[in-house]
């Protein structure tokens, strides 16, 4: 009798110890397939729950795949802090166009060119409509010298990329749980879902630092050496890029201006670098139709009025109603 029992025991331990991994394994592939189908992040990849955007709680890095593929966008503004100013609705109301902010704090140009493959994917004029026009704000950071490209923070290329197993592979996690979560709640009305073009007023968040925002305009250091060799690694990926973009697109590449005194003292080594720089993006400009290059990224009587700028960087309201008018000019002239 004992021997039997013992038997009857060790045989139900072993069915215990291979059910208990197939259940887990099991249970994780359900939880898995229902982060895929909600979409927390509004890919459009299998989601069975389309059209309800994303939280307005999400970082702009998990945002811009959602704004980036809505079909009746008409026009995307791309870049990091420096361009975030600027405001689809006032840009609607100049051309008529459906824009969509795509800016991304601290991010530079690798990253944004990430989202802008991610949109010249989904508005590539074959299987859905063409974008009008494309803004890219180009900051010093498209200006590194040295064949390098710095990465301030990690960035989600899986979000963006081509590869759907690489996608999959990275929703296995809690962060994507949660957001599954929170994207429900938007479907439930229980969360805010993110403005539909994709804005928010940088200068809310500037102005609740209070004047610590602003110490560094007091500081006069000017660039005078060179930083790099010329090899701008920038403008070979941006070269590399445009081919992407239907040609009745029109690419705008805005030179974003940052206070004079975090520019290069003119006749250096640092300022012919900017210029060596502005006109390899010049070339790319002049050898791709429908491109135009607004500059403001120069020591002038705007850049050089403190009171157009919250810091070194970050310019105050005024300059983006400049900025945008001057978009909505070029691009309405290009198209009629």
């Amino acid at each position: 009798m004992s021997s039997s029992t013992s038997t009857s025991e060790r045989a139900a331990w072993r069915r215990a110890l291979w059910v208990y991994p197939v259940a887990c394994l099991a249970l994780a592939a359900l939880a898995l397939a229902l982060i895929v189908v909600i979409d927390p992040y509004d890919t459009g990849r299998f989601t069975l729950l389309d059209g309800y955007g994303v939280p307005a709680a999400f970082g702009q890095r998990l945002t811009a795949a959602s704004l980036g593929r809505e079909p009746d966008t008409d026009a995307a503004i791309i870049g990091n802090s420096t361009i975030q100013l600027l405001d689809p609705a006032r840009l609607l109301e100049q051309t008529n166009w459906r824009f969509v902010s795509l800016a991304m704090t601290l991010t530079g140009p690798i990253e944004q060119l990430a989202v802008a493959r991610w949109l010249a994917r989904h508005h590539d004029g074959k299987r859905k409509p063409a974008l009008k026009a494309l803004v890219i704000g180009l900051d010093k950071t498209w200006c590194q010298a040295d064949g390098k490209i710095d990465t301030p923070q990690p960035f989600p290329h899986w979000l963006y990329g081509d590869n759907t197993l690489d996608y999959v592979a990275a929703l296995f996690n809690m962060r994507s749980v949660n957001a599954g979560i929170r994207k429900l709640k938007v479907i439930s009305g229980a969360e805010p879902r993110l403005r539909p073009d994709g804005y928010r007023n940088l200068e809310l968040l500037l102005a609740a630092d209070g004047p610590a925002v602003g110490a560094d305009l007091d500081l006069s250091v000017h660039a005078t050496a060179a930083s790099g060799t010329g090899n701008f690694a920038a403008v070979r990926m941006l070269s590399e890029f445009v081919p992407m973009v239907p040609a009745t697109t029109v690419v705008v590449l805005v030179f974003v201006p940052h206070y004079a005194a975090d520019l290069p003292l003119s006749d250096t080594a640092a300022s012919r670098e900017i210029d060596q720089c502005k006109a390899a993006y010049g070339e790319i400009a002049a050898n791709r139709p429908n491109t135009v290059i607004l500059d403001y990224l120069k020591t002038d009587g705007l850049t050089s009025d403190r009171g157009n700028f919250w810091d070194r960087l970050h310019y105050r309201m005024p300059i983006a109603r400049l900025i945008e008018t001057d978009i909505a000019a070029v691009v309405r002239g290009a198209h009629g």
